[in-house]
Parts: C-alpha cells; structure tokens; sequence
C-alpha cells in the first residue's frame, strides 16, 4: 500500500513540473523582428539535430499540427536518425525537457544534392504530448487566396540567427511580412531555383535598405502563419541580385513551401497512423465484444446448470416424501399388533 502511495506522489510530482515548465516556456530567432509571444504560439517548438556522436548539434524550428505530430523542413534532418532528434516547446534555452521522436517521415521529393528544392518537408511523431499545450496550428491556405496578385500579411517565427553576425539570441523571434504566390510572384521568378517550381513556394518580402526583416538559419521548418493558419514551412533564401547569400541584409527574398501543394502526403501521414490506431481501438473492441460473448454463454450455462441441479434436487425431494411415507405403514401396523396384544392380555387376565 505504501509503494502505491509513494508512486502517485511522484507521478503528480511530475505532472506539475511539466505544468510549470510550459507555463515558463523558454523562448529563443529572426534577423531584426520582435520578440514572439509563447503564450500565444504555444505550437511553435524548437529542434535540436545532433551528430552522430552528439558532439555537435544544429538548430531548426517546427509546428506542433496535433497533439503528437511535428512539421518542419525536410533539410533539417535529412540524412539524421530519429534517435539523434530533440523537440522542445519553445527554445532550447535553459531547457532540458523535451520529446524523442518515435517516426520520421521526410517528402520522397525532397533531394539535398539538387539545385533546385522540391518537397522540403518532413513530419514528426513524438513519443508523447507536451501536457500545457491545447492550442494546435491548423494547416489552411489556397492559390486562390493569392489571387490578382494579392499579398496576404504574414507572420514567420523561429529561433535561428538575428543579424547578419551570425550572433543567436535568448528569445524565439517573430516578423510580419507581405507574403505572395504565383508564377512571377517571387523576384527570382526565372532562376533555376524557382522557374519550374513556384507553385511550391510562396515568397516573402523582399529585404531592402532599412528593411531588413527576414529568416535566417535556425528558423528553418518555423511556421509562415496567414490568417491563424498555417500555410508555409521555412525552406531558403536567395539573393535576387545574385550577390552572396547573408542573413539580414538588403536584397533577399526567404522561400517558404506552400503546404497546400503536400497537403496529401501530411494528410495521409496522420490519417494512416490514426487509422491504425483506430484499427487497435476496433480490436479491442471485438475481443472485449467476443469475451462478453463468452461470458454470457457462460451465465447460460451456469443457468442451465442450476436449473438442472434444482430438478435434480425437487426429484430426490419428491423421492425423501415417498419413502417417509412408506416408514410410516410400518409403524402404524406395530401400533396396532401392540393394541390387539395388550388386549389379548387384559381378556386372560
């Protein structure tokens, strides 16, 4: 009993510091933004990748899409086993609890040694929820909504590198930014990079002289979120003016995959494992159905059983009541011998 006890002590133990923990998320990056709010973000996770002897480890962002399921980008753990994955609900900072990750699912598009990138996206199955988060990012966002060269404001967060000196900040960063789709939407709509894939893209705005707001390494996978939703994932940068690749700085436009373009292959990622847990359920079901089957076959044969030993019990009844009946004409006849005798006796005498 004493064991019992000490063993809910410490689960409620612990259930309250993971309570405390979410409550006190650690924030942590986006060249010249805002801090991020994780209060109101509470999706928005951290991604730590370490090396195969987890001597070193890189950075990316991601959003929590279920209670169980990551997206993020497929370059960040493409060539990385699962084992060497940490999830943390915002910064890695001064955090040290986080979620392992039991599938790693990255797009069969997705190929690290082309020049151009397709299908950069991946999803995660954690091993378990965060407990403080109930908030999850909704997947939304059409072609249509970018119709007539429409531009939607748009957030992006992460928790990549702040500036142009590669210095990484305490707190997760968020910019609003006009963000836009289409065949020439993107200002490096005829480089390799983007003339036959833009459908898979949309484009943020472009960086220029004192607007230098944008994603850096680090933010990669992070959320591009319009109207409440989610509708990219971080994928790169490019310079339009074909100069040098830096972050924070004028003339460069940060990509994001457009998830409407894979939304069946997410789609079918979480549905299929919701269908085999929806099979378990089933399962259980019929086992549970098929042992109170037996156990009602059983209460039939229990009931037949007592109906046949009370029969059983009412015949050797009936059987006591005859031969009790039987002793009795024996004993009426010696009473009666008797009577004649002692008449007998008191005539002689």
């Amino acid at each position: 009993m004493l064991k019992i006890i000490i063993i809910l002590l410490l689960s409620i133990k612990k259930a309250i510091f993971e309570l405390n923990l979410t409550n006190n998320i650690n924030t942590g990056l986006i060249a010249n933004g805002e801090q991020y709010d994780p209060i109101k973000f509470p999706y928005v996770v951290a991604i730590k990748i370490f090396s195969e002897n987890r001597q070193k480890n890189s950075i990316c962002t991601g959003s929590l899409i279920k209670k169980l399921y990551v997206l993020t980008a497929a370059h960040c753990v493409h060539g990385s086993d699962k084992s060497l994955i940490e999830v943390y609900q915002g910064s890695t900072n001064n955090n040290d609890h986080f979620r392992k990750v039991v599938k790693l699912y990255i797009h069969k598009d997705y190929n690290p040694e082309s020049d151009v990138i397709k299908g950069d996206l991946s999803v995660f199955k954690l091993e378990s929820a965060f407990p403080g988060v109930k908030k999850y990012i909704e997947i939304g966002g059409k072609p249509k909504d970018f119709a007539n060269h429409k531009a939607l404001k748009c957030i992006s967060i992460g928790f990549g590198i702040i500036d142009k000196t590669g210095e990484m900040g305490s707190a997760g960063f968020m910019i609003t930014t006009d963000v836009r789709h289409g065949e020439t939407e993107c200002k490096g709509y005829q480089s390799v990079q983007i003339k036959d894939t833009w459908p898979q893209y949309l484009c943020s705005e472009p960086t220029l002289p004192g607007r230098t707001k944008m994603t850096c390494p680090g933010d990669s996978g992070g959320p591009m979120i319009c109207n409440n939703k989610l509708y990219g994932v971080c994928s790169f940068y490019i310079n339009f003016e074909a100069g040098k690749n830096e972050c924070g700085v004028p003339n460069m436009q940060t990509i994001h995959s457009f998830i409407n373009y894979h939304l069946k292959w997410v789609n079918n990622i979480i549905n299929k494992d919701d269908k085999k847990k929806d099979d378990k359920k089933d399962d259980k079901k019929d086992d549970k159905k098929g042992d109170d089957k037996k156990e009602d076959d059983k209460e039939e044969d229990d009931k037949e059983d007592d109906k046949k030993e009370g029969d059983k019990k009412k015949k050797k009844k009936k059987k006591k009541k005859k031969s009790s009946g039987n002793s009795i004409k024996p004993y009426y006849k010696f009473h009666r011998i008797v009577t004649i005798l002692l008449y007998c006796v008191l005539i002689f005498i």
